[in-house]
């Protein structure tokens, strides 16, 4: 029942990843390359990509958070920019039916976030990772 049961969860998320997720991150990420104009398919590949990359890049961050291996709980610097402050913060404002403006504020605040993770950022208590996957040429 174990195996069937973690396959049955696995094809669960997989499908709930591309089938909901991905197609919301590229349809913004379209929208605010193109605007209103037209796609090629290369676009439309770059911005999958691009997509898969913003998608990666959450999850890493929300899991060295959680196990502790970004300072979420040791440093206040960090974690006042942390993603799971964001999330909180926008839950909030969900909660009391409050609209965020359509600005780049909260876009800017994660890629300060994924610089930080890429480079280090000794004050925030942020060690250099490197890797690749926060590389500025992958955005």
């Amino acid at each position: 029942g174990g195996l069937t049961e973690q396959t049955t969860w696995r094809e669960r998320l997989r499908q709930r990843i591309y089938n909901d997720v991905i197609p919301l991150l590229a349809e913004g990420i379209a929208r605010e390359r193109f605007k209103d104009n037209q796609i090629t398919a290369e676009e439309l590949d770059l911005t999958f990509q691009m997509a898969m990359t913003l998608l990666f890049r959450l999850l890493f961050i929300a899991y060295a958070e959680d196990k502790e291996l970004l300072p979420y709980r040791t440093n206040d610097s960090y974690r006042s920019r942390s993603l799971k402050e964001k999330a909180h913060e926008l839950t909030e404002m969900q909660l009391e039916g409050i609209h965020f403006s359509d600005g780049q504020a909260y876009w800017t605040e994660v890629q300060t976030l994924f610089e930080a993770v890429n480079q280090g950022k000794s004050e925030w208590g942020i060690p250099y990772y490197n890797g690749g996957l926060f590389s500025s040429d992958r955005m």
